[in-house]
């Protein structure tokens, strides 16, 4: 009885060593900002599954490659490169990739103000803000919104720069809200600082805290 029920075993034990590991989750593409500007321009790219390693992930604004700068899990800052066209926004980590919903706009600068800073455009003006929020507040949920204001009025976009507890998104729109996966814990944290900027499509983004 002892030969059949060591085979037994070793069968178990082999069967056991096949079984093959689970897929990484696929990368997400929650919005990225701002969606126009020239080449050189930076983006940022929220979302959900990117690779904390900046050379693990493969950036590109249509068909060109863009150099990431930084990466985190929800957030990835990429600059526009040189040969860019407009086009979606697509991140690939490993052989997964996620596209975006909306193209970026690759601008030409204007030959009369090459550097893109009109003199005659004024950059839009943001005051430091602060938004309530329950504990319980559902991913999703709008917290606030983020204001600017701009002389002009030109079309305004806003972007997450810094958020240290990495548990927020910020819309094109300046609205703040809680990303996939995170909860709020007041007991061990009450207050969360966050640095946006507003971008005006001409100007050098302005940053602020809400």
């Amino acid at each position: 009885m002892l030969w059949p029920l060591l085979a037994i075993a070793l069968i178990w034990s082999c069967g056991k060593d096949d079984d093959p590991a689970p897929p990484p989750a696929a990368p997400t593409i929650a919005n990225f900002s701002p969606t126009s500007g020239p080449v050189g321009t930076v983006i940022t790219i929220n979302g959900t599954n990117f690779s904390t390693t900046n050379a693990s992930n493969t950036v590109k604004v249509g068909t060109a490659t863009a150099t990431v700068s930084a990466a985190t899990a929800t957030k990835i800052t990429a600059t526009v490169p040189q040969g860019a066209t407009t086009g979606k926004v697509s991140v690939t980590v490993g052989t997964q990739t996620a596209t975006s919903t909306n193209d970026f706009t690759v601008t030409v600068p204007d030959v009369d103000d090459p550097d893109g800073d009109d003199p005659a455009n004024e950059a839009p003006t943001a005051d430091e803000q602060s938004f309530e929020v329950a504990e319980d507040i559902a991913v999703g949920d709008v917290i606030g919104t983020a204001t600017a204001t701009d002389a002009d009025e030109d079309e305004l976009t806003f972007a997450l720069v810094t958020d240290e507890s990495e548990r927020f998104l910020v819309a094109d729109n300046g609205e703040i809200s809680l990303a996939e996966g995170n909860s709020l814990d007041f007991e061990t944290t009450a207050e969360y600082s966050l640095t946006l900027s507003v971008n005006d499509g001409t100007n050098e983004p302005v940053e602020f805290r809400p």
